[in-house]
């Protein structure tokens, strides 16, 4: 009989911090305990989106000083296995002995660690998981146990799940939360050529989910380690009593806790009393600071000194936009002042149909909800008021009531778009590189024909976007430079 004792390693790196998260790595090892073999996935040293810039010399080979400096993983015995993937799936392996680069999984069999092989017992496969642990590809598994281990945590504008596992035949046998570090111990025997897991044990980083629905949770891991990642002192949103709004200061609350949130009121002429008692409904239910600026003296002022150039012409989008960009000036104005990440609070149907102002509401430096569409924010909401430790901090009337921009008297979203569920379904479908005259039979093509002329007449803004979290196969950033010559298409 054999046993290998495995760590299975699942970090959250800086992209570029190149020393940081080796010493996260070896921290993660310590707590789990001794090892025959420590696994550690492809971007734990140079960050889920760190690759591209390897191909610079001074920064490749000051990662490689580093993966030098982790020999000390590899000792009394222990072979430490570093995957590493700019020019293609490879591994690094550590042992007392030397240094080598492979291009195959290592395989743990009767005769011991080894290389390559079909007939092995016990495979380790490794493989940086991103995004939805659902799009995961299946491994067919027969007669082995296959470890897989991934980074966790928001880069950028991508999240990683994760999806650290030991997987048998029979379908995963142990596995560790998704989104935040962790580290895995795993003992497996061979004997007589069967393989089997004989104990495992998990060291968590403590970051337990609020929220059953794990879009939300990955939102909240990106919007998380956007702050750390940055050195970031907190986060800052306009509140308007919407359903957008309410959703990222939710996940801001959750993400970096609710004395790091200010959330803002900045109510004019046409903000309804139902909005301003929504927004503070929310603050008090989430132990939130709220302030309120009223942009009405500034609003005011702006028209005054416009009124000579704007003789004679009747109110139009002129005077709305002026209204949101005097929001966005004092919420960065906020953030500037106090260190704060200003949360924008666009979501996906929005920006593809360019239904927002630039500078207004399209501005601060991440975008949670981006690739959201609207019924997803709805089903967040509710999925997050469903928490059984914290639940029902979204009030209702926030969820259920008519969106509204409030920039003229009774304005409503749908006076200037067409029904948010359709715009998903016809954006989705051009997505997949279906033609509109494929489109399902309940979808009327002269509206559909409108969404898509909105979509590639709006790329100019998709062009300036703020970064936000992907956690879909469609983000809108394929389409950025849709549109910019802002032609309209000829519809035969």
């Amino acid at each position: 009989m054999q046993r290998l004792n495995a760590v299975l390693v699942q970090p959250n790196p800086k992209t570029g911090d190149f020393r940081s998260n080796l010493e996260a790595v070896k921290r993660l090892c310590a707590a789990a305990g001794r090892a025959d073999l420590i696994i550690v996935p492809c971007g734990s040293i140079e960050g889920g989106t760190g690759h591209a810039s390897l191909g610079w010399p001074d920064i490749r080979n000051d990662r490689d000083r580093v993966l030098a400096s982790a020999a000390a993983l590899a000792s009394e015995g222990t072979a430490a296995v570093f995957y590493i993937g700019e020019d293609g799936p490879r591994c690094r392996l550590l042992t007392p002995s030397g240094t080598e680069d492979r291009r195959w999984p290592f395989v743990f069999s009767a005769g011991g660690l080894s290389f390559g092989g079909e007939n092995d017992d016990c495979d380790v496969v490794l493989d940086a998981v991103r995004l939805i642990r659902a799009q995961e590809r299946r491994t067919e598994i027969e007669g082995r146990i296959v470890l897989a281990a991934g980074i966790a945590g928001g880069q950028d504008s991508e999240v990683f799940a994760g999806d650290t596992r030991v997987q048998s035949a029979d379908g995963v046998v142990c596995s560790l939360p998704p989104w935040t570090e962790g580290a895995l111990a795993v003992s497996i025997e061979c004997r007589d050529g069967a393989v089997r897991m004989t104990e495992f044990r998990r060291v968590l980083s403590g970051i337990e989910p609020v929220c059953a629905d794990e879009r939300y949770e990955a939102l909240r891991a990106a919007v998380r380690d956007y702050v750390a990642k940055n050195r970031i002192a907190g986060c800052v949103l306009g509140l308007s009593g919407g359903i957008d709004s309410a959703l990222v200061a939710s996940l801001a609350r959750d993400a970096v806790g609710a004395d790091r949130v200010r959330v803002i009121k900045l109510p004019s002429r046409f903000t309804s009393a139902l909005s301003n008692d929504a927004a503070d409904d929310l603050a008090r239910r989430q132990g939130l600071r709220i302030d309120t600026l009223s942009i009405e003296p500034l609003f005011k002022t702006a028209v005054e000194v416009l009124a000579p150039v704007y003789e004679g012409r009747p109110w139009d989008l002129a005077e709305e936009n002026i209204q949101a960009r005097l929001r966005g000036m004092l919420l960065m104005g906020i953030a500037n002042k106090f260190g704060l990440l200003l949360l924008c609070t666009s979501n996906k149907a929005e920006a593809a149909m360019g239904y927002g102002t630039l500078y207004g509401d399209i501005t601060g430096g991440f975008a949670p909800l981006i690739d959201l569409w609207k019924e997803d924010v709805v089903a967040l909401c509710r999925a997050r008021n469903a928490s059984e430790s914290d639940p029902d901090v979204i009030p209702e009337e926030i969820i259920t009531r008519e969106p509204s921009a409030e920039l003229r008297e009774d304005q409503k979203d749908s006076d200037s778009l067409p029904p948010y569920p359709i715009i998903a379904r016809v954006v989705e479908h051009v997505s997949a590189g279906r033609t509109l005259a494929e489109l399902p039979a309940d979808i009327e093509p002269a509206l559909a024909r409108r969404i898509v002329t909105q979509l590639l007449q709006n790329g100019f803004k998709r062009a300036q976007s703020i970064p936000g979290p992907v956690i879909t196969a469609t983000p809108l950033s394929a389409y950025a430079a849709w549109g910019i010559n802002r032609a309209k298409p000829e519809w035969d």
